[in-house]
């Protein structure tokens, strides 16, 4: 084994691999978890999607927590509260970079440099790519940002349940009996 500061060569195939850096890695992670974000979600709804009485309800969507839901204003305008979107992409990320990182210490010392190179580059270009329709739909006025919560939820957030995923982004809110039978309605504030 050589001392710490000695150079020695390289054994055969090490020459070949490289340790792949931790901001590439994460860059990786950011990308695919912002691509993913966009066709895939998870479905939150609340009390009132069992029975509309007061007009319709419309459903949330998000990951871990609820960030964006239809305006109703007109289609394809939804609400969206830009640093709950940042939050909900910073953990997703943050648990993948953690599994990618795993993944690579067991591999490490037989991973070609290609490999660190095509995850920059595609981890980069998902990226760029989600940044760039995200842009596009505040542009076009399709994603409104609003400040808080609040303003996408008519009832508090701990009221709101998860009740699928979703591929894609719809209108109405999936009824579940679930979480909201009629003897498991929470109680609305001052009842």
């Amino acid at each position: 084994m050589a001392e710490r500061g000695t150079y020695r060569p390289p054994r055969e195939g090490e020459a070949r691999s490289a340790k792949v850096p931790r901001w590439a890695s994460l860059l990786f992670a950011v990308g695919v978890v912002q691509f993913l974000e966009m066709i895939v979600s998870v479905e939150w709804a609340a009390p009132d999607c069992n029975d509309p009485q007061d007009g319709p309800v419309y459903a949330l969507f998000g990951a871990p927590l609820p960030y964006e839901r239809f305006s109703g204003a007109s289609s394809m305008m939804y609400d969206f509260v830009p640093w709950m979107y940042v939050i909900n992409i910073g953990i997703l990320s943050l648990l993948l970079w953690w599994g990618i990182r795993g993944v690579e210490k067991r591999i490490r010392g037989r991973m070609p440099r290609w490999v660190t190179g095509a995850a920059v580059a595609s981890g980069g270009a998902l990226a760029a790519l989600s940044l760039a329709v995200h842009g596009v739909w505040i542009g076009l006025g399709m994603w409104y940002p609003v400040e808080t919560p609040h303003a996408i939820s008519y009832r508090a957030y701990h009221e709101l349940r998860p009740v699928g995923v979703a591929l894609g982004r719809h209108y109405d809110c999936k009824a579940s009996t679930f979480w909201f039978g009629p003897d498991k309605r929470p109680p609305r504030r001052g009842e």
